[in-house]
């Protein structure tokens, strides 16, 4: 808290300078989402399940817990918009998440409706307001693909990526794909391409089929900061 004491004592009094920082925060590599907002001067931020918490600055852009052990740096673009906020835990990184505003939460409500057309619209909206969130150039992808021709003849083929992957599996249910990790937790699998797919729930990888002489051979799991992961499939069968 000293550091926060001396920041405070060096900077003029006043608040405004909070507002760019309140709104909706999802993780890039979580399900965890923040809300921020400002209450009695201070900013408040609250996780998902979790009770909020008075964060206090220390600087123009970082933010700590009274604690001292959780500390979000508010980034922002070449526009001066911030976009993200780095997190730190007893002085590890624990990633970071993305601000989203009203275009981009509107997008994703839109994503599991029935109007595929109208949610790619919106995507698009979003991402030319937005071009610094990569990932919604994936979910335009996943819409351009399941809107389209190809995906109508090739849909029927997602049925030969179920099974049994190395402590993970990939199932269907009501032509939806899904895929469980080695917790035994479950995820929605959303189409780009034939054999790709991405997942609302972490934006930071894309699961990949690879095949070997019409045999698939395991899942590949991409992460945007260039790790792999791959997990061999148990059954190996032809298609």
């Amino acid at each position: 808290m000293l550091d926060h004491i001396s920041y405070s004592q060096s900077r003029s009094s006043g608040t405004d300078y909070l507002e760019s920082f309140i709104g909706c925060y999802k993780s890039d590599d979580y399900e965890t989402s923040l809300t921020s907002l400002i209450h009695n001067h201070h900013l408040i931020i609250k996780a998902r399940n979790q009770p909020p918490a008075i964060n206090y600055p220390v600087s123009d852009n970082e933010f700590t817990t009274e604690d001292g052990v959780n500390i979000l740096t508010f980034l922002r673009n070449d526009k001066g918009i911030v976009i993200k906020a780095d997190y730190q835990k007893d002085g590890r990184s624990m990633g970071f998440f993305w601000k989203e505003d009203s275009l981009i939460l509107r997008a994703i409500e839109l994503l599991d409706g029935q109007d595929k057309i109208k949610a790619l619209s919106a995507f698009r909206e979003a991402y030319a307001v937005n071009d610094d969130h990569y990932y919604l150039a994936n979910f335009i992808r996943h819409l351009e693909y399941i809107t389209s021709d190809e995906y109508k003849s090739e849909r029927n083929i997602q049925a030969a990526w179920c099974g049994n992957y190395s402590g993970i599996r990939i199932f269907m249910k009501n032509d939806i794909l899904y895929y469980e990790n080695n917790l035994k937790l479950i995820y929605k699998l959303l189409p780009v391409s034939s054999d790709q797919f991405i997942s609302q729930s972490f934006y930071n990888r894309t699961f990949r089929i690879i095949m070997d002489k019409n045999k698939v051979k395991g899942v590949e799991i991409l992460y945007t900061d260039g790790k792999r992961e791959f997990f061999p499939k148990a059954d190996q069968r032809l298609l």
